[in-house]
């Protein structure tokens, strides 16, 4: 018997349910009352949370709380309309769909002070909490309000990158992968002379992605360099040798335009970095897919359907990370004891059908 069906039964919502069943405040005695008896017609008893035994394989129930049904989704040191950023956006999606199929009911909330979690932590009002935080928060260590997160209750972080080992299970992006996918995707047209562009190079997750194909551009015996777009030299030293650094987006791109020889392929790091850089090449006289192959990563059809050719773009599924979060918080809130897990998810490569002139193209 599910809580769904308790809740019908009495009339009321499953978060009502929840809140009667663990005695929580605010719920009016006749609702009360009118749960209580629903639950007690339909021989319903909220499972307790189970947690392995410390040094045993055996789980033993944690009577000293009840569950919700109720998970969190917490962004810590941004707003929740960072959650309407169209990746993260498809990873709240993925978080939903699993919810449904586990019938649990989200609460979305913000962390902004790192030392204080939000009400909906402190006060039980989740089972557990699915975290969205960046790798650096205003200069502040964010594994510091992981821990202090996992001490009220059990937290999976997603997205972001590993920058070692964490303190709490992490599902995120394989930003290694999406390096050697732009790379061969590129090294496939026949590019010899390849450049990555990137508007953000300090993050740690573009630094991997480059990391990645540079090294996959060494293994293969094709030329690679980077245009960066930053005023701190000390990146500079940090992508190579071969790296172009300006503080103007036009510039950089201008000075990768007059560069001999000019790069054949080009992975700009992020799909709203290649919505910027295309019509500043086309301003310059190169087209992109005629005169130079373009790689992209997000898979935004919101920004990618403007530009003409659609380039390709590599799909991180973040849709994929968030379903996958729900299920690690399920096998975490079973198993409280084990270690953290790091789990990245593959990423897929999308390349757009030829338009009819390209499909009509003689080929060489």
């Amino acid at each position: 018997m599910t809580i769904v069906k308790v809740a019908k039964h009495a009339g009321v919502s499953t978060a009502t349910v929840s809140r009667v069943l663990n005695n929580f405040p605010h719920v009016g005695a006749e609702t009360a009352r009118q749960v209580r008896a629903s639950a007690e017609a339909l021989n319903y008893t909220i499972p307790a949370i189970y947690k392995r035994a410390r040094g045993r394989g055996v789980g033993r129930p944690n009577t000293s709380r009840r569950r919700t049904n109720s998970i969190a989704i917490l962004t810590i040191g941004q707003t929740r309309d960072w959650l309407q950023l169209p990746v993260m956006a498809a990873a709240v999606a993925g978080i939903s769909r699993a919810a449904r199929e586990h019938g649990l009911r989200l609460v979305i909330d913000e962390q902004l002070d790192l030392a204080k979690p939000p009400n909906s932590i402190t006060n039980h009002g989740a089972d557990g909490a699915i975290v969205f935080v960046p790798n650096s928060v205003s200069g502040a260590d964010p594994q510091v309000s992981l821990l202090s997160l996992k001490a009220h209750l059990p937290i999976v972080r997603v997205m972001g990158s590993s920058t070692g080992v964490g303190v709490v299970d992490h599902i995120c992006v394989d930003h290694h992968a999406i390096g050697c996918l732009a790379l061969d995707f590129l090294g496939s047209r026949g590019c010899q002379q390849v450049a990555v562009l990137t508007m953000d190079p300090a993050w740690h997750l573009m630094r991997r992605r480059w990391h990645a194909f540079a090294g996959a551009a060494y293994d293969k015996h094709i030329a690679a360099s980077s245009y960066i777009l930053s005023q701190d030299p000390a990146l500079a030293d940090l992508y190579g040798p071969h790296t172009v650094i300006d503080n103007v987006l036009e510039s950089l791109v201008s000075r990768l335009v007059k560069s001999k020889p000019r790069p054949a392929g080009l992975f700009v790091s992020n799909d709203a970095a290649v919505v910027q850089v295309y019509p500043l090449l086309q301003r310059m006289g190169v087209q992109p897919g005629r005169d130079i192959t373009i790689i992209s990563c997000d898979n935004e059809d919101i920004r990618l359907c403007s530009l003409n050719p659609r380039p390709a773009s590599i799909d991180p599924r973040s849709e994929e990370v968030g379903w996958r979060a729900v299920r690690q918080l399920m096998s975490r809130l079973e198993n409280s004891d084990e270690p953290p897990i790091h789990i990245n998810v593959t990423p897929r490569l999308t390349v757009p059908a030829p338009t009819p002139d390209e499909a009509a193209a003689p080929t060489a």
